[in-house]
């Protein structure tokens, strides 16, 4: 098993075993990151220090990306308590949005 720090998230990495052979069991801030296809941990973790590079690189978005996708005190959670937006902003999730539910 692997675990390492990257931008805050705390990224785990282990191969399946029994049902779960062949695969690699991932988790993010201790939540499922979508299955990594690779059979090698390390390239596994780096595969995912790529993909929160791309995440972390734009603005919080919480119609795109899960909470757990960003480190700890870098985001806040909607007013409905489920989506991640940026400190003090507005939730860009499209349930969130004023009108959503008159429809």
């Amino acid at each position: 098993m692997k675990t390492k720090m990257f931008n805050g998230c705390k990224i785990r990495v282990r191969a399946g075993k029994g049902a779960e052979s062949g695969r690699m069991i991932v988790t993010v801030n201790g939540e499922s990151f979508p299955t990594v296809e690779k059979f090698d941990e390390a390239k596994a973790v780096a595969e995912i220090e790529r993909d929160l590079a791309d995440i972390h690189s734009e603005p919080i978005d919480g119609d795109r990306w899960p909470a757990h996708f960003y480190a700890p005190g870098t985001y806040e959670l909607c007013d409905a308590g489920i989506h991640p937006r940026e400190i003090g902003g507005q939730c860009k999730h499209a349930t969130c949005q004023p009108g959503y539910w008159d429809k």
